[in-house]
């Protein structure tokens, strides 16, 4: 409810799928005319995928090809993410992070993008890139880079000698209005 205008917006994060809710429309009770009358009501996705919470459910991106890019599908949000068990980031505290793995290109070089993407929950984004030390997601994990600008929403990870052809995990996590927001 927001007294200074009869317009009212709720954003629903982290509901469940396949289930069903209901919505309770009320008339305001301070601005005169405001309690009862004629009103419309839409409900909307905001097309955003959760990024995937523990580092064993990574959204695997792939093989870095040389000379370009593999990126996650469409917007990726936080919104619903933990810190379970995640491992320590030297550049910044973890609070929800969510997980993306590549398997590095013959170079041994990527760089690593994180946009804040969004107007309604831009994410300050906080990177981390770790390589298993057992060689797969249960065991300890070996940070190779971390990365935390406070004065952009956007932050950039450049890393050289990785081992071509592993398996190397990204940590996304955010800093900012409760560390959640949406990315790409």
């Amino acid at each position: 409810s927001d007294n200074n205008s009869f317009d009212g917006t709720l954003p629903l994060l982290c509901l469940s799928p396949n289930s069903t809710y209901y919505i309770l429309v009320d008339g305001g009770s301070s601005a005169s005319g405001s309690r009862t009358g004629t009103f419309g009501l839409q409900v909307r996705s905001l097309d955003v995928h959760e990024g995937p919470d523990f580092r064993c459910t990574a959204e695997d991106l792939g093989r870095v090809p040389e000379g370009s890019a593999t990126a996650a599908a469409g917007v990726q949000s936080n919104f619903c993410a933990t810190s379970f068990g995640d491992p320590a980031a030297t550049a910044f505290a973890t609070q929800v992070t969510v997980w993306y793995k590549f398997e590095a290109p013959s170079s041994g070089h990527v760089v690593i993008e994180g946009r804040s993407e969004g107007l309604l929950y831009p994410l300050g984004i906080q990177l981390a890139l770790y390589r298993p030390a057992e060689g797969n997601c249960n065991g300890s994990f070996e940070e190779i880079a971390s990365g935390y600008e406070e004065s952009s929403s956007d932050e950039n990870l450049q890393v050289t000698c990785l081992y071509p052809g592993e398996t190397y995990y990204i940590m996304v996590d955010g800093f900012g209005t409760g560390g959640v927001g949406m990315f790409e």
